[in-house]
């Protein structure tokens, strides 16, 4: 068996337990977090939903690969911040609301990242592009979904 056997791929698992039927209590293997509702329509919720979990995670993990590929090939990133808007059909559906029987889903994702560097705005945009290929989230949902990113250089 070589050395590199085995390398080309991670297996990984969470666990949930809802012991209450109310709160979700997710397992990763150092941490946990409470999902207390799978979608909210509450602006003054304090909880964070499934939904808002799921597209922070895409948002963050773009941010993050971002930096990471930047920081390998020399490229000093000074600020990032980023946006995630989305569109979810058929919004009553999630609520059970009678008569709305359609499928809701999320449509339209639009990422735009914001970020400050030295260097030439197209040529920068256009290699941090490149380097969306090397985050598995964003790959995935672009397989199944229309997802945008936009990257612009903030001068």
């Amino acid at each position: 068996m070589s050395g590199l056997e085995g390398i080309d791929f991670s297996n990984f698992s969470l666990r949930a337990t809802m012991n209450d039927l109310k709160n979700v209590n997710v397992y990763t293997d150092n941490n946990s977090f409470r999902v207390s509702d799978a979608i909210s329509f509450d602006i003054e919720a304090e909880n964070i939903s499934a939904l808002n979990y799921f597209c922070g995670s895409l948002l963050a993990s773009v941010m993050k690969i971002l930096v990471s590929e930047c920081k390998s090939q020399g490229i000093v990133i000074e600020e990032i911040e980023g946006k995630i808007d989305y569109k979810l059909t058929n919004p009553l559906r999630v609520l059970n609301v009678r008569g709305y029987e359609d499928l809701s889903e999320i449509e339209d994702i639009v990422i735009k990242i914001y970020y400050y560097a030295d260097g030439d705005e197209e040529e920068l945009n256009n290699r941090l592009m490149e380097m969306l290929n090397a985050n598995p989230i964003y790959s995935l949902l672009k397989l199944t979904k229309r997802v945008d990113c936009k990257i612009q250089l903030i001068i």
